[in-house]
């Protein structure tokens, strides 16, 4: 049977990987949406701008073809909401590093013996309860196995501190 501290230090961890995992998907899509939008402003400022007007005189195809590209640009990133995607993968995120430091108070106080059994038992049940409601929350922002891939090498390699025991789970 495990421990309270031992459950407290997986749900740590468990809610410490889901954390980097949603802001390195975050990191991804901001760059997918900058490699996107960049294009889409110059375009547009091809398009609309007066003072190319001459360079396009008697090519009246090269407009339209700029307006063709701006539409799909446009029309992709209506399609995949980019913005919204990365916003609900920061709050995701953030609500899992919430959950984190939770889990972390809660072992402070247990190793102070400053709470009861029932009190840490409840308290897990709370932690376990809103992880579980993050993690439906986050179905709709998915991520992949090399945003998980870059999270576990963000807490093996120490960029974040943990203890081993928490880096071997």
């Amino acid at each position: 049977m495990k421990t309270f501290d031992q459950t407290l230090s997986e749900m740590q961890i468990d809610a410490l990987y889901s954390k980097n995992r949603h802001f390195n998907a975050a990191e991804r899509k901001e760059k997918l949406y900058y490699r996107l939008m960049i294009p889409l402003i110059v375009l547009m400022t091809l398009a609309f701008g007066s003072n190319l007007y001459p360079f396009f005189k008697g090519t009246s195809y090269v407009p339209s073809i700029i307006m063709s590209v701006i539409s799909i640009f446009v029309n992709i990133m209506t399609f995949f909401k980019l913005k919204d995607k990365i916003k609900g993968h920061r709050r995701v995120a953030n609500r899992y590093l919430d959950a984190n430091k939770k889990c972390k108070r809660v072992r402070c106080y247990l190793f102070e013996n400053s709470i009861t059994k029932d009190q840490i038992d409840r308290n897990i049940e709370d932690i376990a309860s809103e992880i579980s409601q993050i993690n439906m929350d986050a179905e709709d922002y998915p991520t992949n196995d090399d945003d998980l891939k870059k999270a576990k090498i963000n807490v093996n390699e120490g960029n974040e501190s943990y203890t081993d025991l928490e880096r071997n789970l």
